[in-house]
């Protein structure tokens, strides 16, 4: 059976190398960057790019060549 995705790090392209990789995980609020406050993760699923569906019904597109690691249980 497939283990789910719970967490995903990732970076942005116009991040700086000295600022730490972007944290996505389900059950959590979204990092301040998205300025979405009070939207939270509800799942992660795919691959190429992950999808990150939150509370409301919208979607963060992860593409692979940004993810840093995939935590799945």
């Amino acid at each position: 059976m497939p283990k789910t995705i719970t967490r995903v790090s990732h970076r942005h392209g116009d991040q700086k190398r000295s600022d730490p990789d972007l944290v996505i995980e389900v059950g959590k609020s979204l990092p301040e960057i998205y300025e979405r406050p009070g939207r939270e993760v509800v799942s992660i699923a795919g691959k190429d790019p992950l999808l990150c569906t939150l509370d409301d019904g919208d979607i963060i597109y992860i593409g692979e060549r940004n993810v840093r690691e995939v935590t799945r249980v």
